[in-house]
């Protein structure tokens, strides 16, 4: 499992004539809800490009970047959220030394719902003004319609993978299950935005505790482990998929 961070300059150079495909994993240090971890994000991201990485040796694990924007969560305790320009500056210092290194076969894989834009944005600016193409994958983007299926009882108004409800639960507990249950599991099923923005297809920027006290939406009691091993394991299947596709691409 080529894993960054943990290889030597000789062996990064190796990757690098091979052609691997390089898998930047990106998160935030924000709340989610009184049971998970406050690095769930990054945590997911880089455990799916990890595994990935197992099955297949051309994939190379960069290093999991765990700040980024949350200004929806950053009053609750713990969260850390950059500005949209540091995180931005962020994410373009690190590709660039990627790419300088001969790689040409990037992706950053997210794994916050409120980096979704802004990562665009990023990889936009980047083949617009440098001429560096890097491709924008969503861990959750990978198993939309499962997670509708494993999920329908959630019943979620908006995205289906919810913050801290029940897929996050249940990614929780199938890596991680010690960690899982630091708190009550609270349920919070309103609406992620005022109700005449969100039916209108709208957006505005919302403080989650204007929303959600406990910071959850969804229902993390409906979660398990059984599922999330399920999810997990689709994951990183269409991650190993992808990259030998963007292996063979031109």
């Amino acid at each position: 499992m080529p894993v960054w961070s943990e290889l030597s300059w000789p062996r990064i150079e190796e990757c690098a004539e091979r052609g691997c495909v390089v898998v930047i994993p990106i998160g935030v240090i924000e709340q989610h809800g009184h049971h998970l971890p406050l690095d769930t994000d990054a945590f997911i991201a880089q455990e799916i490009a990890r595994a990935a990485a197992k099955r297949d040796p051309e994939i190379l694990v960069g290093p999991t970047v765990p700040f980024g924007f949350t200004p929806s969560n950053k009053n609750f305790p713990g969260s850390i959220s950059l500005t949209a320009a540091t995180w931005s500056a962020l994410i373009r210092e690190i590709v660039r030394s990627v790419a300088r290194h001969g790689f040409t076969r990037i992706a950053l894989f997210n794994g916050h719902g409120g980096q979704v834009s802004l990562s665009r944005a990023v990889v936009s600016a980047l083949q617009d003004e440098e001429g560096i193409r890097v491709v924008v994958l969503n861990w959750f983007g990978l198993v939309d319609k499962d997670m509708g299926r494993l999920f329908a009882d959630e019943k979620m108004p908006g995205g289906r993978v919810g913050h801290a409800g029940a897929v996050e639960t249940s990614m929780n507990l199938h890596l991680r299950g010690e960690l899982a249950s630091q708190g009550s599991l609270v349920t919070h099923l309103g609406p992620q935005m005022p109700d005449f923005v969100r039916k209108v297809g709208g957006y505005v920027q919302t403080p989650r505790e204007d929303l959600s006290p406990s910071g959850v939406m969804g229902a993390p009691n409906l979660a398990s482990a059984e599922k999330g091993g399920e999810l997990f394991g689709l994951c990183v299947e269409r991650l190993c998929a992808f990259a030998r596709e963007y292996r063979d691409s031109e």
